[in-house]
């Protein structure tokens, strides 16, 4: 326990130096860089209340130090509007559920978590962010840390030994299917530190798109050096995830830049799958384990092959539990409250009773309703929109990242429950935070370049200097002076 004494304490040292010495804008790197690398089980358990985790430590002293300090004019968006309203109303609706819930206390405790902790977040860092640099850097803090756990998990993957040995124990809901990874030969799976190898995945593959991203504008050598290393270690670390979801989420978004990108990262691209095809033909054991893991992903008799199942009959389960009466249909059950259903069902024939809830976008249903589904799907497209739009009208290049990445998480929540987790959360609401920051600085700089001339009417200028040329002097007007002078050369009046 002193070990999480020591981590909070430290964290919130060099947070609140950074940002008294060089303000609060230069401080949102290292918030980055440690909301995505120190694990969500260091907190402090106080019990019947909640987890002081080192993400709300920080969160609250960046909250603090927003209203303390001062601080550069605000990137503001009049479109925000939109996302401002639907995420009022989304808070709204998410106490209208707990006020109904089956389990109010952690519907709460969630709500808070969950929502206030992620807004709060979007609103600090958008209010704050004032350069182009400073979203470059946020992204650097989070590839950072990501090429650390990385680190970690490499140890992990080679050795007995897991940094989270070094914390307290903590029981997760979605344990449920780790003897499935046993069953099925996948025992070696890597989390760094994180608390599931399919969440490690999912950041793993933002950190492997926001690295290309760097790789593209960097012009360091030794940075270069460092994200190519760093990236590297990512494509060891989500193989020896050995999660699916990941993989194909890393697909889409890598496919993604390959249409939508060109010029160098084209080249990074093509390196990359002839690295990787040269390491399948060297190393035969890789293509024969992700063989292996695709046709026992449709193998019934297989226990990838149930947990591939698995979600499908879990849909139904809630879609029938949803269905026992309107206000269920509308609210849900409450936040945090799938673990208290016991919902029970068949799995190929036999009793099962549905623990582990395998898809965020199903959790989300399940907890505040269809209302709630539908309020979350629009504050998470309008991100997804105005960056495409920027990537296709602005040609803003750095968009084409963040859209790439959003479709890959999207598409990830249906396999897991990413966006309640606190460390995949946060990095996908900075993205979210970055985008509309990076669409503010472009529209403020676009502003201040137009300025309205009037036309000059040279006729009427010759007119009005003529008219008042006095008639007996030859005192000219010095443009360069900006007085009147007398030609030497003249004789004097």
């Amino acid at each position: 326990m002193w070990l999480i004494y020591v981590i909070e304490l430290v964290a919130l040292i060099v947070l609140c130096s950074i940002a008294v010495r060089r303000g609060l804008e230069a401080a949102f790197p290292f918030a980055a860089f440690a909301f995505v690398l120190i694990p969500r089980d260091a907190a402090i358990t106080i019990p019947g209340v909640f987890d002081i985790t080192t993400q709300r430590v920080l969160l609250a002293a960046l909250f603090v130090l927003y209203l303390m300090l001062p601080r550069r004019q605000a990137v503001t968006l009049r479109v925000d509007a939109v996302l401002k309203w639907l995420i009022i109303a989304h808070i709204g609706w998410c106490i209208v559920s707990t006020a109904d819930s089956i389990v109010p206390v952690l519907s709460l405790k969630k709500m808070v978590s969950e929502v206030v902790e992620y807004y709060l977040l979007f609103y600090i860092f958008l209010r704050s962010i004032s350069a182009k640099q400073t979203i470059n850097r946020i992204i650097f803090g989070i590839v950072g840390a990501v090429i650390t756990c990385s680190l970690l998990g490499a140890i992990e993957a080679y050795s007995d030994w897991s940094i989270m040995e070094w914390f307290p124990s903590v029981a997760h809901n979605f344990e449920g299917w780790s003897a499935v990874g046993e069953a099925s030969g996948r025992d070696v799976r890597v989390t760094s530190t994180f608390a599931h190898p399919i969440l490690f995945g999912a950041g793993l593959t933002i950190g492997i798109v926001l690295t290309l991203y760097l790789l593209r504008t960097t012009t360091s050598t030794r940075k270069r050096i460092f994200l190519w290393v760093g990236m590297l270690l990512m494509f060891l670390n989500i193989y020896k995830t050995s999660s699916r979801g990941p993989w194909l989420g890393l697909g889409i978004s890598l496919l993604f830049l390959l249409v939508w990108e060109s010029g160098r990262v084209r080249k990074y691209l093509a390196a990359l799958a002839a690295l990787t095809a040269v390491v399948l033909v060297l190393r035969p054991g890789v293509w024969e384990t992700i063989a292996n893991i695709y046709y026992a992903t449709f193998d019934p008799t297989s226990p990838l092959g149930s947990s591939y199942e698995y979600r499908y009959v879990l849909r139904d389960l809630i879609v029938k539990a949803l269905s026992v009466s309107p206000m269920r249909w509308l609210c849900g059950f409450g936040m945090e409250s799938f673990y208290s259903l016991k919902l029970e069902g068949l799995l190929y024939g036999h009793p099962y009773k549905f623990l582990s809830c395998d898809s965020a976008w199903l959790e989300i249903l399940v907890e505040t309703g269809y209302v709630g589904l539908f309020i979350v799907i629009s504050i998470l497209t309008i991100p997804l929109h105005r960056a495409c739009s920027d990537m296709w009208r602005a040609r803003d290049p750095v968009q084409i990242y963040f859209a790439s990445a959003m479709i890959s998480y999207y598409f990830m929540m249906m396999s897991a429950a990413l966006y309640g987790w606190g460390q995949t959360g946060y990095m996908l609401w900075l993205m979210i935070t970055c985008s509309f920051a990076s669409r503010g600085l472009r529209v403020k700089s676009s502003s201040h370049d137009e300025v309205d001339v009037e036309p000059i009417d040279s006729v009427a200028v010759t007119d009005e200097c003529q008219r008042h040329q006095p008639t007996q002097s030859y005192d000219t007007f010095s443009p360069v002076h900006g007085r009147l002078v007398t030609p030497p050369f003249l004789p004097l009046q």
